[in-house]
């Protein structure tokens, strides 16, 4: 308890990680997901490249994504077999690893056109695995989405503030009803988007 009127504190139950560059160390952690068993947690950082733990916090292995000299990845998403999608963002492409870290596809390539990335910040799975992606940068902010093979389906939206257009959105979410919820970040707002867009 704490302080005189006797509340109690809300400490967390666990804290791991330290500043660096080193296995188990963060450089600006950004990005984290879990194993589908729950038992390993992905995590992004500032330095190129995607670590593992396990739910003790405990470092079990990592994997280098690939430099970019502007940035790094921000965005994951783990599919239900434990394939782990990667936006890598300032390389405009969307990355496909297997749980293991193994590359195993790249999707997209920088342009405005569809399947084409800015600096792409998200990555979101439906039910039926295709795969939702935001973006922003040259005024071309907007959401993508991508069957199973990483083939466009249909892009919306564009730079803005009305309902349908963003400004630098940075997350998205997909509920069980395949409806996209995406963090519209500098219109502090959600826009949820049905699963036809």
């Amino acid at each position: 308890r704490s302080g005189s009127r006797g509340r109690r504190s809300h400490l967390p139950s666990l804290i791991f990680g330290t500043a660096g560059i080193h296995d188990g160390q963060f450089n600006m952690p950004r990005e984290v997901g879990f194993s589908p068993d729950g038992r390993e947690l992905y995590l992004l950082d500032r330095s190129h490249r995607v670590q593992v733990f396990d739910t003790s916090g405990r470092f079990l292995r990592m994997w280098p994504t690939p430099f970019g000299p502007l940035g790094n990845p921000r965005g994951l998403d783990v599919a239900p077999d434990g394939t782990l999608y990667v936006a890598d963002t300032h390389n405009s492409q969307i990355l496909e690893y297997s749980p293991q870290g193994k590359l195993r596809r790249r999707f997209g390539r920088g342009g405005k056109g569809p399947g084409e990335f800015t600096s792409v910040t998200d990555v979101a799975l439906d039910s039926r695995g295709n795969l939702w992606a935001c973006e922003y940068g040259n005024y071309n902010d907007r959401i993508q989405k991508l069957d199973p093979r990483g083939r466009p389906i249909l892009a919306l939206g564009r730079f803005g503030s009305k309902p349908g257009e963003f400004s630098r959105p940075q997350g998205l979410a997909v509920d069980r009803e395949d409806r996209l919820y995406v963090a519209d970040a500098v219109n502090h707002r959600i826009q949820i988007i049905s699963p036809e867009g």
